[in-house]
């Protein structure tokens, strides 16, 4: 089910999906996305999609709004033009017969070539079709052997014995928590890194060589591209905290690094496709969670965000113990989509190396279609929450949508845009994680224990 619940600019009618600065879905008050001095409105069954101007400082104002084709301008379809005040001045995009991608750019210059104070792509939909009810594009859709895929995946790490390495960082102890590094063996024959926190309360008498005398709820925290999971401690809180870093990341990249962007590691080669692997570290990862008498095994979450939030995603899909998932601006999901309308990051690298046919791409699909958040969401049984930028160009809004579509029918899910998000995680981003954590792992603050 989606699960609803009123945030700042926020107006709920339907249960949908639904969003702080709009709801995708039908409104009962239009509601905006800002950036700076403009903002966008994606549509409802209420209002036309449309970009503002919001002081027009009484210049000439002029809106394009070409079809995007292959994640390019292609047709010109609109332009209009206005002299503004200071008052608002609003540009809609073009009515359409069928779902089309769209750019719509604004420009005090004097045609379409001038360069733009303001640009924005999103899908124009016929009317009648709401956001709410796209579920994504008929391509890179599961293979048929997807989930044998993701099984033999998994046998592939059931083979490997994880022999955790665990060794006390006395130096970074907190008032509530001790510091754990941890090492576990991963496919391939590599080493993967993570930082674990446990709360004192967890053993007698707050001795970490004591006996284990309490259980708590764990989450695990996978890092965003190329990024380096530090230790965090959230056991105030009562979570324990796994920081993992999976190959090419952080102290893993001490056993694994990668001879090229990993990104396309491996691509034109889908068994051994990077992110098939990194799911698999993250896996590890859980499995050792579950396997701690510290750890409550009811309540263990993985949490990310951009590559993080994709991964965490993956876990889940891998992993049915995990209670709940929180994926922020998520990537790496519903390529697609993405393909189209992201201006910046790995979906425009992905989309140059799919445009040059000496590059495999039938092969480098397939990687793609295997794993693919969007895909891999049909497999999660954990309550998922996304939140995604409204104005992200590189991992756009849409495919959050559809991610969240794609999930079984019988999962709770909440899906946020934060109206005034790019690609980044915002103060409010943060809060939502932190509520929904609260619902499904219910973690409490720890009793004192004595410091040794």
């Amino acid at each position: 089910m989606y699960h609803l619940k009123n945030c700042s600019n926020l107006f709920v009618r339907f249960t949908f999906v639904i969003f702080a600065g709009f709801i995708i879905g039908a409104l009962e008050t239009p509601a905006v996305a800002k950036s700076g001095n403009f903002s966008v409105n994606p549509g409802t069954s209420e209002t036309a999609a449309a970009v503002t101007v919001l002081d027009g400082g009484g210049a000439e104002w002029r809106a394009f709004a070409w079809k995007i084709q292959n994640g390019r301008q292609d047709e010109l379809l609109t332009s209009q033009s206005a002299t503004a005040t200071t008052a608002p001045l609003t540009f809609h995009l073009p009515p359409v017969q069928q779902d089309t991608f769209v750019e719509m750019g604004l420009t005090t210059g004097t045609d379409s070539t001038s360069p733009m104070a303001f640009a924005w792509r999103t899908l124009d939909r016929p009317e009648g079709k709401h956001l709410a009810d796209y579920t994504g594009q008929k391509s890179l859709l599961p293979p048929a052997d997807f989930d044998e895929y993701w099984t033999r995946a998994v046998h592939q790490l059931d083979e490997v014995t994880s022999n955790p390495k665990i060794t006390r960082v006395p130096d970074q102890d907190t008032s509530t928590g001790l510091l754990y590094r941890v090492e576990l063996g991963s496919v391939e024959s590599t080493t993967i890194v993570g930082w674990l926190y446990v709360p004192r309360a967890a053993y007698a008498g707050g001795d970490p060589g004591g006996a284990v005398v309490g259980q708590f709820p764990a989450i695990m925290l996978i890092p965003g591209y190329g990024g380096d999971q530090h230790p965090v401690d959230r056991t105030a809180q009562g979570l324990i905290t796994f920081s993992l870093n999976p190959r090419n990341h952080g102290p893993s990249r001490a056993f694994w690094k990668s001879p090229v962007e990993h990104l396309v590691y491996n691509i034109t080669s889908p068994e051994n496709y990077f992110y098939k692997l990194a799911a698999l570290d993250c896996l590890q990862g859980a499995r050792f969670l579950f396997s701690r008498r510290e750890v409550d095994p009811g309540r263990i979450g993985a949490e990310g965000s951009s590559q993080g939030g994709y991964l965490a995603l993956a876990t889940a899909a891998l992993e049915p113990r995990i209670r709940c998932v929180a994926a922020m601006v998520i990537a790496f999901s519903d390529y697609p989509d993405g393909l189209e309308l992201a201006t910046h990051g790995g979906m425009t690298q992905l989309r140059d190396l799919l445009a040059d046919e000496n590059s495999s791409p039938t092969l480098i699909r397939k990687s793609l279609a295997y794993t693919d958040g969007a895909n891999l969401a049909t497999r999660v049984k954990a309550s998922v929450l996304i939140t995604v930028g409204a104005l992200d160009p590189t991992a756009p809004y849409l495919c959050g949508i559809v991610t969240a579509a794609r999930l079984p029918a019988k999962t709770t899910r909440q899906i946020q845009v934060d109206a005034d998000a790019r690609h980044e995680v915002t103060g409010r981003m943060r809060r939502w994680v932190a509520e929904w954590e609260q619902r499904w792992l219910k973690p409490e603050s720890p009793p004192e224990a004595p410091l040794q």
